[in-house]
């Protein structure tokens, strides 16, 4: 066998491995005519190998801006890489788009000068596909770790800031209480007590960014709940901004806080009414009903695993500026304004109070086109329940016997037992859980009630309170604490739980849970 003979079947060989790979591999001369592809190129155009010796690859595949490509490797003498190169199927659209390694290496005779090129491809669609994936995977898991992280250092400030609106507000009222209305002091207290109370709006906002929004759940529709709203709405935006309701019927029952939800319609209708700004337009507010399956809540901000099915829905858009891509990616920081100074947390807290409804929210903005919330509640099954009357007041009710008042934060002790002496109460008072049951079981049979704290060094008030029950099994215990309710009872074994006062507080509130407790 002569040496020609061996290189012919040395050739076959390799051109036979090369058959066997799926990288798509083409042999081009110097003016782009195919000499040789590998059968993965040829199946790859449903053709056979033998079809493409011969033809121009341009001929075949034209495209300008690969064959400045190839030209400028011929010219130049240096290989050409590209990866993950997008590819669409005019032939097919259906195909969608795939992605593709490109390598283009020149091979050169004895004289420097390019004679022929080999062309190799490599699908990497489904590599590309799932990196995609996984980098809006990690974006998602950080930006979930940074509200995680922000929510718990707003709930601790929350936390603290409701301890110390207890005394503020505690102490206003018991002086407005002895003072006579002639007093000039009166006008200043009632001027403290009102910036007490907006600061406790702040607490609240503070804690439905946290997710411990919800205070007084009850079953609603949000049709009705932005009907009743018609005339506040108004005060929230521009005169020169037209406020449309499309307001759909029979919808799903929710079970939410009302408070919330108006607080969610409020920021939402005053930023788009920021948005049209001077120029003047409208907004639109929408309600209706969705089926939501999984891949669609998954779209949205932001998916916390979410429960498909049937969802009642709050839309809420406007025909203003829009937002581009920055800006969107940041509206639900903390304090984040596209005007000159933010103001407050704004659509943070909306994001806490509709993440604590295990609702969800999308965003539809392009800049100059305006923009619109869509915020999804779960349906809560069953007809909206009537309204329970509110019990008549009595500003001059007093009791009396003991109460045991147990919270590690000085002002609210003080601030509680100066209250409850006004009603006529003993009161007892301890620093910590652990010292409130020794007192409660050194005086067990004297105590009417037990006022305790949730959150406290050395023993919290889960403990204190199954400790208390465990001494006198009748013990009557009021929770209290600036998280709201719910938060509070899943936390702890709450049977036999008399009641639940949330911070802050003030002296109508604190008489009418006492009296509440005492009548039933």
């Amino acid at each position: 066998m002569n040496n020609s003979d061996n290189q012919q079947d040395m050739l076959q060989i390799f051109k036979t491995v090369l058959d066997l790979t799926h990288i798509l591999i083409a042999y081009l001369d110097s003016d782009f005519n195919f000499l040789w592809v590998n059968r993965a190129y040829a199946l790859a155009d449903d053709k056979e190998p033998a079809f493409f010796p011969g033809k121009n690859h341009f001929d075949l595949f034209p495209n300008e801006e690969n064959e400045a490509i190839f030209s400028g490797v011929v010219e130049s003498g240096e290989p050409y890489s590209i990866f993950s190169k997008p590819f669409e199927y005019p032939e097919n659209p259906e195909r969608g788009t795939s992605y593709w390694d490109w390598n283009l290496v020149p091979l050169k005779d004895s004289g420097g000068e390019v004679i022929s090129l080999i062309l190799t491809l490599t699908d990497v669609t489904r590599r590309t596909v799932i990196e995609e994936e996984r980098l809006q995977l990690e974006a998602r898991l950080a930006q979930a770790q940074k509200l995680e992280s922000l929510s718990v250092l707003a709930g601790g400030i929350a936390h603290d800031f409701n301890n110390l609106l207890v005394g503020v507000l505690g102490n206003a009222d018991l002086a407005l209480n002895v003072l006579p209305t002639s007093s000039p002091a009166v006008k200043n207290l009632q001027g403290i007590e009102k910036s007490a109370r907006r600061a406790a709006e702040l607490s609240s906002q503070m804690l439905a960014f946290a997710g411990k929004g919800k205070f007084v759940i009850q079953q609603l529709d949000i049709s009705t709940v932005v009907a009743e709203m018609k005339e506040v709405l108004k005060i929230y935006s521009t005169d020169n901004v037209a406020l449309r309701y499309d307001l759909g019927v029979n919808l799903p029952v929710i079970e939410a806080d009302s408070n919330q939800l108006y607080q969610i319609v409020t920021i939402l209708v005053q930023n788009a009414s920021e948005a049209i700004g001077d120029e003047g337009g409208t907004i639109s507010i929408k309600t209706g009903s969705r089926e939501c399956d999984q891949e669609f809540l998954s779209e949205t901000f932001l998916d916390d695993n979410l429960t498909e099915g049937l969802y009642a829905v709050l839309e809420v858009s406007d025909d203003g500026c829009g937002m581009d891509e920055e800006i969107q990616a940041r509206i639900f920081d903390p304090f984040f304004s596209s005007k000159f100074q933010g103001r407050g947390l704004g659509l943070a807290a909306t994001l806490g109070i509709v993440r604590s409804h295990s609702g969800a929210i999308k965003v539809d903005s392009e800049q100059g086109k305006g923009t619109s919330v869509t915020i999804f509640f779960p349906s809560a099954g069953g007809q909206v329940a009537g309204k329970t009357p509110d019990q008549s007041k009595d500003d001059n009710w007093q009791g009396s016997g003991t109460i045991l008042v147990v919270d590690d934060d000085e002002s609210v002790r003080e601030a509680a037992g100066d209250m409850l002496m006004t009603m006529g109460f003993e009161v007892l008072s301890a620093s910590n859980g652990q010292e409130g049951v020794e007192i409660f079981r050194q005086f067990a049979e004297k105590i009417e009630v037990v006022l305790l704290d949730m959150t406290m060094p050395v023993m919290g008030g889960n403990e204190a309170f199954q400790k208390i029950r465990e001494i006198r099994e009748d013990a009557r215990v009021i929770l209290s604490s600036g998280f709201n309710e719910q938060e509070v009872i899943n936390k702890i074994e709450a049977e036999g739980l008399a009641g639940f006062l949330k911070k802050p507080y003030q002296l109508s509130g604190l008489q009418k849970i006492i009296r509440e407790v005492l009548d039933s």
